[in-house]
């Protein structure tokens, strides 16, 4: 946009000037008037792209005119493809009168969308030029009698996000005197809603004739009789809520209309005289506008909340903030806060905070909730406090898995990158694809080390940091050798989930405590070792065994053998033992077996042991 700069005349009476725009050859030469430039302001437009441009400024005074010429500009440039063009001018259009109404039309423009608009409208000579800036800033423009006998005109600038650019409507013709006569009523306010202290009343303006451009709103206190009427304080709007002094009045409405030919004036009748509040019915509390939180919702910031609006008189109130998910559900409170502040935690970074409110009065107590406040952001980027960790077996075929490190303000995500490094953990290429927490290492990595690169982030930014170098990756070794069918790799001890047929269980020693019986035994502590077919420990076999003859001792609950293959139970004394004088041993039948699967079937075995008595 340029702007013309009014040059120094001398003249012994005043002075009116008007202005031309010109367009030049790069040198400055060679000019042509612009048609309708003939404002102080010019907007260039695309003919004038690799031109310069003059304003002419013609002085004038009671003697005559005189015209002086600027110097040229720079050579005019083009915005960019993307930025707004106007290809058609903008136009004016509407009632060209005081009083009136005029619309600005943006014209045609080209260019990257979104495009916005603005708008600066301007009064003018009756030729359309010696243009002064007005304060209107709408696309609608209502004329004055300031602007009786002048010309205006709008100025559209137009914005993207590749650029901005102007241009200047065409001027108006010449805006004329308002004949309009002032308004008329012709159906009398009405003023809508009952007559009770507390209830809202609403105005009906009437029905007006000579089209009213505005109206303005009284409301009146009246005697029983609706006169002796006085206004109301400030109250001038469309509703009026009675209040206990207006309790025995009546309330008219006066309503001001008017236009560019003056102001009338008409009153409701009275409404019915003005009854009291009745008296409330004992309730417990009611909210009628929820509670509300203020501040800032970021980490370390304070939120303050407001309890709300409630009815029934509350005696007293208490406070609580939850911590809620990102959508304000699935919300949790938050320990020791009660008081109507609350600041921000790290650990509410990413959640939405809620504020409830529980009003009391003599009759109970209702609860109310605020909304959730926006998602909680963290005070900085995070910043790594212990570095990335990588652990698993540096070998050919094994998978390394990293942990994330510590950090401070609340990471909300993380992204995971591997490197492959020389043995001193330098020289470090990222690996294509590797973009998860773990790794499975291939023979590409064998000779090198491996390093990973954690990024943290969170509302605020994000950071990295790395782990140290893991050991050399080594090639794999050779499986171990097969155990037999049904034998599971590895083992000391075999977990006895991982053994299938027609391998076997096998009960291979018992350790009795005492390890003689006698009359004075009254508990018998026995532990059973159960192998496998497959050799070695086996972990989570359920071992059962009975004492017989039957009734000498109790038959203990079944039990698992642990990581030593070893399995306890204990043989209560029952009645029945000895079963003579001359018993020399208890018999002991035992059982183990794998969980799950019959007790007669599987890999179950069975076995018979002795344990010796001696009575004497």
């Amino acid at each position: 946009m340029l702007s013309a700069h009014h040059g120094r005349w001398q003249s012994d009476s005043s002075v009116s000037v008007a202005y031309q725009w010109r367009r030049c050859l790069a040198d400055g030469t060679g000019c042509l008037d612009v048609p309708n430039a003939t404002d102080r302001v010019y907007a260039p437009a695309a003919p004038d792209v690799g031109h310069t441009l003059r304003v002419v400024e013609t002085a004038t005074n009671r003697d005559g005119s005189a015209a002086g010429l600027s110097d040229a500009t720079r050579t005019v440039t083009a915005l960019p493809a993307a930025g707004p063009h106007n290809t058609v001018p903008p136009t004016v259009a509407g009632s060209p009168v005081a009083g009136g109404r005029l619309v600005a039309a943006n014209g045609t423009w080209t260019g990257a969308a979104p495009i916005r608009f603005s708008y600066q409208w301007r009064r003018c000579s009756a030729s359309g030029g010696n243009c002064a800036e007005t304060t209107a800033r709408s696309r609608v423009y209502r004329p004055s009698s300031a602007d009786v006998n002048r010309t205006l005109r709008v100025l559209v600038l137009a914005r993207s996000p590749a650029g901005s650019s102007a241009a200047l409507s065409s001027s108006t013709v010449r805006i004329a005197k308002a004949s309009t006569p002032a308004p008329q009523n012709r159906v009398l306010p009405r003023v809508q809603g009952l007559p009770r202290q507390g209830e809202r009343l609403r105005a009906d303006r009437g029905d007006w004739g000579n089209s009213p451009s505005g109206y303005g709103y009284s409301w009146l206190r009246c005697d029983v009789s609706g006169n002796g009427c006085a206004g109301i304080g400030a109250e001038h709007g469309s509703t009026y809520t009675l209040s206990s002094a207006d309790v025995g009045h009546t309330i008219r409405l006066q309503v001001d209309a008017r236009n560019a030919g003056g102001l009338s004036r008409a009153f409701s009748p009275p409404t019915a005289v003005i009854g009291a509040l009745p008296a409330p019915a004992a309730a417990k509390p009611a909210n009628t506008v929820p509670p509300s939180i203020s501040g800032t919702a970021q980490e370390g910031k304070t939120l303050t909340g407001n309890r709300g609006t409630w009815t029934n008189e509350p005696t007293s109130y208490d406070y609580s903030w939850h911590r809620c998910g990102r959508q304000g559900d699935k919300c949790d409170t938050i320990g020791s806060a009660r008081g109507t502040s609350y600041t921000i935690r790290d650990n509410d970074v990413g959640k939405t905070i809620r504020f409830r409110v529980r009003a009391r009065n003599a009759f109970g107590s209702e609860r109310a909730s605020s909304g959730p406040t926006a998602l909680v952001r963290a005070a900085a980027p995070p910043a790594n406090t212990t570095p990335p960790t990588v652990s698993g077996t540096p070998a050919e075929g094994a998978t390394l898995t990293g942990s994330n490190g510590s950090w401070t303000h609340r990471p909300t995500s993380y992204a995971f990158v591997w490197y492959r490094c020389d043995r001193n953990g330098n020289g470090c290429a990222s690996i294509g694809g590797a973009r998860s927490s773990s790794y499975r290492l291939t023979s590409a990595d064998v000779g090198a080390t491996l390093r990973l690169r954690v990024t943290a982030g969170n509302s605020e930014g994000s950071s990295s940091a790395t782990s140290v170098p893991t050991a050399v990756i080594q090639r794999a070794s050779a499986p171990p050798p097969s155990r037999g069918p049904g034998c599971p790799p590895g083992g000391n001890p075999d977990q006895v989930t991982r053994i299938a047929a027609p391998a076997r269980l096998l009960v291979d020693t018992l350790q009795a405590d005492p390890r003689v019986v006698t009359r004075g035994t009254a508990a018998l502590v026995v532990r059973f070792h159960v192998t496998s077919s497959c050799g070695g420990a086996v972990q989570g076999a359920l071992v059962y065994a009975t004492a017989t003859p039957y009734n000498q001792f109790a038959i203990p609950p079944e039990a698992p053998t642990g990581a030593d293959g070893w399995a306890t139970l204990v043989f209560r004394r029952l009645r029945g033992f000895p079963v003579s004088g001359h018993q020399q041993l208890i018999t002991v039948f035992v059982r183990a077996r794998k969980p799950g699967e019959s007790v007669l079937g599987g890999i179950s075995t069975r076995r018979l042991v002795s344990i010796p008595v001696r009575l004497g």
